[in-house]
């Protein structure tokens, strides 16, 4: 989530930032095919989401020109955080290909306890990192759960999880939009443009991947019924035992 992202020139450089990430290398040369390529910023299993877009084509070239447009000179150290175990492989892929185009990316571990907290905060720009890297799961299975509290302008800091404080007229108003509206074809079409704008046009985040389960279950158990869009979520409820398990 590149921080400062405001104006036309905050635009370019977060652009940039999507095509210097190398998705496609990480999912098959670090991930090994464990993890799945994102659709832009919504999770594919999520009510509207628009699996038809794509997300930007790693492209230095292109990265380079963008980063030029934005008046963002070569040398200038961007910084990169991440909690313990979590995103050192994504910020040293990043790492790699913004330095073949000028760029330095310093990568900054924190414990889980203090990521948070400054995840969460209300720090003004200049004393957030330039980027986060983090995951997240709706609470349940509507766009405006998803979308408000993570690309609002009224989500920032404590208000919500918008850590990199981004900001867009257009997509504020299609996000108030979606508050209480019937899942319909008119919310999957304003879900859609909105999904457009973030994904391409004004992008808040680089999208890395989305994290299928991977579960064991005995033969014996039924009823095994997954929640969707939250990770490793069971109805505990409607799980029983059929069976002595197959020796």
């Amino acid at each position: 989530q590149p921080q400062r992202s405001m104006g036309r020139c905050g635009t370019r450089a977060r652009q940039a930032m999507n095509h210097a990430f190398d998705r496609e290398g990480y999912l098959s040369g670090v991930m090994r095919e464990t993890l799945d390529a994102p659709h832009g910023v919504f999770p594919d299993l999520l009510a509207t989401a628009d699996t038809s877009i794509q997300t930007p084509a790693y492209d230095l070239d292109k990265a380079k020109q963008l980063l030029d447009a934005a008046g963002v000179a070569e040398g200038t150290e961007l910084t990169y955080t991440y909690f313990t175990g979590f995103g050192d492989d994504v910020g040293e892929l990043l790492q790699a290909s913004l330095a073949e185009i000028g760029i330095q990316l310093k990568l900054r571990e924190r414990s889980f306890s203090a990521f948070v907290a400054d995840f969460f905060s209300d720090a003004p720009p200049e004393k957030r990192p330039n980027m986060y890297f983090f995951s997240w799961w709706p609470n349940y299975n509507h766009p405006f759960d998803w979308a408000w509290v993570l690309y609002h302008s009224d989500a920032w800091g404590s208000a919500g999880a918008n850590a990199g404080l981004y900001s867009s007229k257009e997509a504020d108003e299609l996000i108030d939009a979606m508050w209480n509206a019937p899942i319909d074809d008119d919310l999957r079409q304003t879900s859609s443009r909105l999904q457009e704008i973030l994904a391409l046009e004004d992008p808040p985040w680089i999208p890395v991947a989305q994290e299928p389960t991977h579960l064991a279950v005995r033969n014996d158990i039924s009823g095994l019924v997954l929640n969707p869009v939250y990770v490793l979520t069971l109805d505990m409820y409607g799980l029983h035992r059929t069976s002595s398990p197959d020796r």
